[in-house]
């Protein structure tokens, strides 16, 4: 008889869009047009600084800002930073009901954030991402920020990245010598040392001489902040890599990525510009390559592993409470015995 073959499975649908923070590239006031958990938006930064303006049908993200009020092309709409209709130009009165809905929003390392909630509770303090004041200080570059459509993939398989300690061998071409991973309430970590390999020369990160420490959480499940620690042969360059994503629709997502570094110090303007944008590039290069595999990956939801693979399902765990009701994340859900 020929040998059986243990199948793979690509899993169900995911159920709804995820709870959480999601982030978008700046916050820079105007109106910010985009699509996302398959629901057009028109948005911008309220008086009120909690609130996010949404409008929903008639193709409202063809509309535009002006003073306090976002107006809608058809039939030219006026609504407040609260989501209620201000004017209807034609009408002798505004209808008390008609409105849409508003959205929490944050803003953290000159970085803008939404609150989605399916149950539509307020976000816990705990959960708020933490500042990144290296973004707001005269010794660090500027965020440089890309962002890109992955479409045949669902954002759930970026998640795994964390727990991958083989990845940096075959994929950046480096030499793990310290890894590890701490899952801890909305909090996935990844702590590393990583030295280049010396059998492979000229690929932007990965060098013989090089040595990286790198700690990168996820607060949430959308939003990575990677503090990365360089050393190449005694020089020492500090970087901050964000990686966010947020779903368009079951199988595409808007992936996003920004980078600051740490301008070199005794240097004029002119050169510390251009080394900082070779750090810069040096980074996103790194990240290129693990783009590379989220834009043709297959979730399989049954993955057969060994124990160098790590702990993935333990991250896949982690990674369901943002998709249940708050009351079913319970400490049986942290239970190992629910890992597999």
């Amino acid at each position: 008889m020929p040998e059986s073959c243990r199948p793979g499975t690509r899993g169900l649908a995911l159920p709804r869009c995820r709870q959480g923070f999601h982030g978008r590239q700046a916050a820079r006031g105007g109106s910010v047009r985009h699509q996302a958990g398959g629901v057009r938006r028109l948005q911008r930064r309220s008086e009120d600084p909690r609130q996010l303006l949404p409008s929903h049908g008639g193709r409202p993200v063809r509309g535009h800002h002006q003073g306090r009020r976002d107006r809608l092309p058809v039939p030219r709409l006026a609504l407040g930073g609260d989501g209620r209709c201000k004017l209807v130009p034609y009408a002798k009165r505004t209808p008390k009901t008609a409105r849409t809905r508003s959205w929490e929003t944050d803003v953290r390392g000159g970085l803008l954030f939404v609150w989605h909630d399916h149950e539509g509770n307020p976000p816990d303090p705990a959960v708020r991402i933490p500042d990144i004041p290296e973004a707001a200080s005269d010794e660090w570059t500027d965020w440089r920020w890309n962002r890109i459509l992955i479409e045949g993939s669902n954002c759930r398989d970026i998640i795994d990245n964390v727990t991958d300690m083989a990845h940096f061998f075959y994929i950046h071409f480096g030499l793990p010598t310290y890894f590890k991973n701490v899952f801890e309430g909305h909090i996935a970590s990844q702590y590393l040392h990583n030295v280049g390999r010396p059998d492979v020369e000229g690929l932007g990160t990965a060098y013989g001489e090089a040595h990286l420490d790198s700690e990168a959480s996820y607060f949430g499940p959308s939003f990575m902040i990677n503090w990365l620690h360089n050393s190449y042969s005694g020089y020492k360059s500090e970087s901050i890599l964000i990686n966010c994503h947020y779903p368009v629709t079951q199988d595409s997502f808007v992936l996003q990525w920004g980078v600051i570094v740490e301008k070199p110090k005794g240097m004029d303007e002119k050169m510390t510009d251009k080394l900082s944008r070779v750090f810069t590039e040096g980074v996103s290069m790194g990240f290129m390559q693990d783009v590379e595999i989220w834009k043709h990956k297959t979730r399989i939801a049954n993955p057969l592993l060994v124990e160098e693979d790590g702990a993935v399902y333990q991250m896949r765990r982690w990674y369901e409470q943002f998709y249940v009701d708050a009351a079913d994340v319970t400490p049986k859900w942290w239970s190992a015995s629910r890992w597999r």
